[in-house]
């Protein structure tokens, strides 16, 4: 939703902070996200978009704060599924596979 030019939920840049984030919201994201720490998130969101290069152009409103959550939830299932032994086995054959081509992992992550 948007009122007056600005969405409900949005990172204000003059305060540094998101705006319409109320403690209903956060426990309605905890149930959505139960295993994220959604308060820890939303720090880091902050921290991001205030001091990267990335974030300082990105507009923050609900949509990107979804996004986020839903990228921490996969960083995690990834991280899980390399525990395994079949996991650590992959995880060990992708090292071997990209042993002196850094650069070409920088290239994209970029």
């Amino acid at each position: 939703m948007e009122t007056n030019g600005h969405f409900l939920v949005h990172f204000d840049r003059k305060i540094s902070q998101f705006v319409g984030v109320n403690e209903t919201l956060i426990q309605d994201l905890s149930k959505t996200y139960p295993h994220v720490n959604v308060k820890s998130e939303f720090m880091k969101m902050r921290h991001w978009l205030l001091h990267t290069q990335k974030g300082i152009h990105r507009n923050a409103d609900m949509g990107f704060i979804c996004h986020w959550l839903n990228n921490v939830i996969m960083e995690r299932e990834e991280s899980t599924s390399l525990e395994t032994p079949l996991g650590s086995y992959i995880a060990d054959y992708l090292k071997g596979l990209w042993k002196n081509r850094e650069h070409v992992l920088a290239l994209n992550s970029l």
